[in-house]
C-alpha cells in the first residue's frame, strides 16, 4: 500500500512482483551508504565497493524495466543470483568494520525460496551465493583450511533459513490453491443455485394454481403470479397492515366468514397438512372458489422450517 497498490501480491504483474522483490535488498543498500561513510569512508575508494553499488543500481533497474512474463520461466533468477555477487562485493569492501552488510543475504535467499520454482536447485544457489559472499574477503588471499571453516556456518544457516522459507511459501500456495478451487466450487454452486431458482419462477408462474411457501415464522418467502392475483382477490379495500385474518376468506357458501383458526395459513403454521379445502375468496361477482392444500417443511434434522401452501381454482367445476 506505501507504492499505491491495492492487489494482493500473486494477483500483481510478474514484472511488479520481481521489482517489489528486488525493492527490499536496493533499499537496505541504500541505507547502509551512510553507515558505511562513517564506520569506512575507504570503501568508497574501493573498486569492489563500487562495483558493487553499481551492480546493485543496474539489476534493481532491470527487475522493474524488463517484461519478465515474456521470458522463460524463470528469467527473473538472474536477479537474486546477481545480487549474491554484488552483496559479495560490498562486503568483501566494508569488513570487518561494517558485518552488518552480511545480513543482507537473506533478501536473495528469500527471493528464490517465495519464487517456489526447482527448489533443489534453488537449494544450491543459496549455498553456493553465500559461500560466494561470505568467502569474498579471502580472495586474493592465501586462507587456511580454519578460514575457510570458520565462516561455513554461515551458508549453513542460510540454507536453513531458505528451507524453513519454501515450507511456508509451499504451504501458502497450497491455501492458496484450495482457496481458488473452493472460490470456483462456490462460484459453479451459485450460478447451478440460480440457474435452479429461474426454472423454479418459471414453472411457478407457468403452473395454473396459485403457490405460496411461508417460514417457519409465518413471513411469506415466496408466492407465484398466480398466487398473486388471489392474495389481491382477498385484500380487504381498507389500507394498513393487514393478515390473513382481515382478508376475504369464506366457507364455501361464500357469505360464513371462515374463523380465524381455521383458515390456510392460521393452519398450516400449526404444522397441519390437509387437502382440497374449499375456501371462498372474495366477495360478489369476482368472489372464487379455491381448493387449498398444505404441506409442512423440515430441515435437515425434522424440525418445522415453513409451509407450501397451494390454491386451485375450481370455480368453474363447481358451477358445472
Amino acid at each position: 500500500s506505501l507504492l499505491g497498490i491495492r492487489s494482493n501480491f500473486h494477483e500483481l504483474s510478474l514484472r511488479l512482483r520481481v521489482a517489489i522483490s528486488q525493492l527490499p535488498l536496493f533499499l537496505a543498500v541504500l541505507v547502509s551508504v551512510p553507515i558505511v561513510f562513517m564506520n569506512k569512508p575507504s570503501a568508497f575508494q574501493d573498486p569492489a565497493f563500487l562495483a558493487g553499488l553499481a551492480l546493485m543500481t543496474v539489476l534493481s533497474v532491470l527487475s522493474a524495466a524488463l517484461p519478465w512474463e515474456k521470458f522463460f520461466q524463470p528469467a527473473y533468477w538472474i536477479i537474486p543470483i546477481l545480487d549474491f555477487a554484488a552483496i559479495a562485493l560490498l562486503y568483501r569492501a566494508v569488513q570487518p568494520d561494517v558485518t552488518g552488510m552480511l545480513l543482507l543475504t537473506v533478501f536473495p535467499v528469500f527471493w528464490l525460496a517465495w519464487s517456489g520454482f526447482a527448489p533443489r536447485t534453488a537449494s544450491i544457489i543459496t549455498t553456493a551465493g553465500s559461500l560466494l559472499i561470505i568467502w569474498s574477503p579471502l580472495m586474493g588471499t592465501q586462507p587456511s583450511a580454519q578460514d575457510f571453516a570458520r565462516s561455513a556456518l554461515v551458508p549453513v544457516i542460510m540454507l536453513l533459513v531458505h528451507k524453513a522459507a519454501t515450507v511456508m511459501t509451499q504451504d501458502a500456495s497450497e491455501q492458496h490453491r484450495a482457496l481458488e478451487a473452493a472460490d470456483r466450487a462456490l462460484k459453479q454452486s451459485l450460478q447451478d443455485s440460480r440457474r435452479r431458482a429461474r426454472l423454479l419462477d418459471a414453472v411457478l408462474d407457468t403452473i395454473d394454481v396459485g403457490v405460496v411457501v411461508l417460514a417457519k415464522d409465518g413471513h411469506v418467502m415466496l408466492m407465484n403470479s398466480r398466487q398473486l392475483a388471489t392474495h389481491d382477490l382477498a385484500l380487504p379495500s381498507n389500507t394498513g397492515e393487514r393478515t390473513e385474518a382481515d382478508m376475504h376468506l369464506y366457507l364455501p357458501d361464500g357469505v360464513t366468514p371462515m374463523p380465524a383458526d381455521d383458515r390456510p395459513v392460521a393452519r398450516a403454521m400449526r404444522r397441519e397438512a390437509f387437502s382440497d379445502v374449499l375456501v371462498a375468496v372474495g366477495r360478489g361477482a369476482e368472489q372464487r372458489a379455491m381448493a387449498v392444500s398444505a404441506r409442512p417443511l423440515t430441515d435437515d434434522s425434522g424440525d418445522f422450517n415453513g409451509s407450501v401452501i397451494a390454491f386451485g381454482d375450481v370455480t368453474d367445476m363447481l358451477r358445472a
